[in-house]
């Protein structure tokens, strides 16, 4: 296990859409994405790590990713 004395900033580490299934935990996650804009930098997924060794396959649909990309701007 890997200890680190910050806190990670972020409310949830990998959201799932499971974890997001009502609007009021969504809006609470999204909300503290805005609120580390500028401050923080996030890695998003883009493909399926269970694919990976027959190459690249997108991402599904996951309503956190496309909000990062709608909210958030891109920088590598």
């Amino acid at each position: 296990m890997i200890y680190n004395s910050q806190e990670n900033p972020l409310l949830i580490d990998w959201p799932q859409d499971t974890e997001l299934n009502n609007t009021q935990v969504y809006n609470r996650v999204t909300t503290n994405l805005l609120n580390h804009k500028g401050k923080i930098i996030f890695i998003v997924q883009k493909y399926e790590t269970y694919t990976l060794d027959q190459g690249f396959v997108p991402l599904g649909d996951y309503k956190i990713v496309d909000y990062v990309h709608a909210h958030l701007t891109k920088i590598g």
